[in-house]
């Protein structure tokens, strides 16, 4: 929610002339940009694991390479291996279900997620009269505001720094 609120903020400030994006554009453009980052992510991930599959036997190849190589000085040798020897017991359906599974549970839960921070959402934009009634004095309140901006500011900067932390680090490894 903090990451939204961020990108809700920062949104806001972008001005073309005269126009500004009301809060409902900011709001909708947030969730949009989130969704979208989800989907680069996944379809990104989902094509590694594609291509790390349509790549296997290459890969194999290439290990029984290297092994071969580091073992020559030593006079050993390593047999190619027939994983079918190894493997094939294995029901493979059965493992493909588990993974839909597993796949399907995710998504259930991650689609649960974005009702509930829509519903967050929606509810940010009454939020502060419900606050106001909880207090029974203007000072009291307008210092709760206070002490509520200084957490979500710590807070935005917390994730802001956390996010480009794993972007980069993600990037340079």
């Amino acid at each position: 929610v903090f990451l939204i609120q961020s990108l809700q903020d920062l949104i806001a400030k972008i001005r073309i002339g005269e126009w500004s994006p009301k809060p409902w554009l900011c709001s909708l453009l947030a969730m949009l940009c989130i969704i979208g980052f989800f989907g680069v992510v996944g379809t990104m991930i989902g094509s590694t694991i594609n291509a790390m599959s349509a790549s296997a036997d290459k890969y194999a190849l290439n290990a029984q390479t290297v092994v071969d190589r580091l073992l020559e000085p030593t006079g050993y040798t390593i047999d190619s291996i027939d994983l079918n020897d190894y493997l094939g017991d294995l029901d493979f359906s059965s493992m493909v279900g588990g993974v839909l599974g597993m796949i399907s549970s995710v998504a259930s839960n991650f689609f649960l997620i974005l009702i509930y921070v829509g519903f967050l959402l929606l509810e940010s934009r009454i939020i502060d009269r419900k606050w106001q009634n909880l207090f029974d004095h203007k000072e009291e309140y307008d210092r709760s505001q206070l002490i509520m901006g200084r957490i979500n500011e710590a807070i935005q900067t917390y994730i802001s720094v956390k996010t480009l932390t794993s972007i980069l680090t993600g990037v340079f490894s």
